[in-house]
Formats: C-alpha cells, structure tokens, sequence
C-alpha cells in the first residue's frame, strides 16, 4: 500500500506545476497584449507623423508662394518708384523723418535682438500733465 504522504506530495507538486504553467501561460499572453498595444501605437504615430508632414508640407508651399509675391511686389514698387523725382515741396518734414529713423532703428535693433534704445532726454522734464 502506497502511503497517504505520497498522495499529499503528488497532489502538491501536481498543484504547484499546474499554478506554474498558467503563470507561464498568462505571462506569454501579456506580453502577447502588450506586444499588440505597442505595434498599434506605433501604427498611429506613424498615421499622426504622416498627417503633421502633409500639414507641415502645404505651410511650406504656401510660405513660399507668399515669399514670392511679396518680392514680386517689392520689385514692381522698387522698379516703378526708382527714377520719380521728387519735388522740393513733397518733402518729408525733420520731425517726421527722424521719428521714421528711430522707428526703423528700433525695429533693426528688435529684429537683431538687441534691446531698445533708451529714450533722449527732454530739455524739460516738467512738461507732463498735472
């Protein structure tokens, strides 16, 4: 007669093999999941990247066709206002030319990243409103 132990032991080692190989089993099947999750992330990124590219592609084009007339245009109006004299009387006034300066100074200077200028000076600093 076989001893009850042997039974016991058996049916342990029979329990803790099956409990083993449905871990084995559940693990493959997760990392057969995760597997899956990665290679449709991945599939979507590519979708994503694809759709940024075509955006990126027609901002392109369409700077380009911007960047092309905006010079047709600066050339037309350089080569239509080149040889126009212009009258003494149609000058423009000091004031109005040195602000022009200053403006275009500043925005040079801004475009450069370089900070503003500091204000001149006024010969009298009491002129502000009461």
């Amino acid at each position: 007669m076989i001893p009850p132990w042997v039974y016991l032991a058996g049916g342990a080692l029979a329990l803790s093999a099956s409990f083993g190989a449905g871990w084995t089993v559940r693990g493959w099947k997760a990392d057969s999941d995760e597997l899956e999750q990665v290679t449709l992330t991945r599939a979507a990124i590519d979708a994503q990247r694809k759709v940024a590219d075509a955006a990126a592609m027609g901002f392109e084009d369409t700077r380009a066709a911007l960047d092309r007339q905006a010079y047709d245009t600066q050339t037309i109006i350089r080569e239509t206002y080149r040889e126009i004299a212009v009258p003494a009387e149609c000058a423009v006034p000091a004031a109005v030319a040195d602000s022009l300066r200053d403006a275009t100074e500043a925005t040079n200077r801004a475009v450069a990243g370089q900070p503003p200028r500091a204000m001149p000076a006024t010969a009298t600093a009491s002129g502000a409103a009461d």
